[in-house]
């Protein structure tokens, strides 16, 4: 008798498990969930041991999800509130894009001041899943390998949250990526924390209308064009300087930029 009643228990118990982890599950993939990231990363290459750090959320509902820095975020909150000027206390990032994730497309938001524009990516990660495991804010995350723009990375993810999603522009395993970093250690993406939103929750991001569509080769002509001339980011119609103005913030953003030489992308 005691037999039978300690296999009902247990079956009974099994059973609970089942539809907890059911309805958990359920909620998962229903629910909009925001994750912290901490970044820390080596701006230079010439000496990778100095670095420097960031943080960013990643926003994820039903049809999209939006990744971008904190100050970005905030930003975009700021604008839209009855006192813009708080902008001035925001701290400043050097990721100025906003990443969004949607029906297999990859859609960036680049905000160069006075300059916005718009392109799209199709990325196929090709993941090889591996055997290392570690734990990470409480999930068993398992491990994968894939090549990104020159970088080799591993990425450690749990099933345990059905997004297949990631920091910056990773994706395509089969749960979310907590922690991804390239083997030589120069880009370390890190959960810190993971929040539910709620089911309403609807992101309203920044005016689309103000970024103009152009293709990822023009962006990289632009980007040379401000390592030439750092200065054509704040030439305004609106706001006229005097040459000798312009020429001071050249120098000393070339001066500065030649300790930033080790972008995330390499190719």
């Amino acid at each position: 008798k005691n037999i039978i009643m300690l296999i009902r228990n247990i079956y009974i118990i099994l059973l609970l498990c089942s539809v907890f982890s059911f309805a958990q599950n359920k909620i998962d993939k229903e629910q909009n969930f925001r994750i912290s990231y901490d970044l820390e990363y080596s701006p230079d290459s010439t000496n990778l041991n100095r670095k420097e750090y960031d943080s960013f959320f990643l926003t994820i509902s039903k049809d999209k999800s939006i990744f971008n820095s904190e100050s970005e975020y905030l930003k975009d909150s700021i604008l839209n509130s009855p006192n813009p000027n708080n902008l001035l206390k925001l701290n400043k990032s050097l990721f100025k894009n906003t990443i969004i994730k949607k029906n297999d497309r990859i859609i960036n938001y680049l905000n160069y001041n006075v300059y916005r524009f718009i392109f799209n990516e199709s990325i196929d990660f090709k993941w090889e899943l591996t055997k290392e495991t570690k734990n990470i804010l409480g999930y068993k995350c398992k491990s994968a390998l894939t090549n990104f723009k020159g970088r080799n990375y591993i990425a450690f993810y749990t099933d345990e949250l059905p997004f297949s999603d990631g920091p910056y522009k990773f994706n395509g395993l089969p749960g979310l990526i907590l922690e991804i970093s390239d083997l030589n250690n120069n880009y370390f993406f890190k959960a810190v924390a993971l929040k539910k939103l709620s089911k309403n929750f609807n992101y309203k991001i920044f005016n689309e209308n103000s970024y103009k569509k152009i293709e990822l080769e023009e962006i990289k002509k632009l980007e040379d064009k401000i390592k030439e001339k750092p200065s054509i980011l704040i030439m305004n119609e609106n706001i006229k300087l005097s040459d000798e103005a312009y020429e001071k913030y050249n120098r000393s953003y070339k001066e500065k930029n030649k300790f930033r030489n080790n972008s995330i992308e390499l190719d």
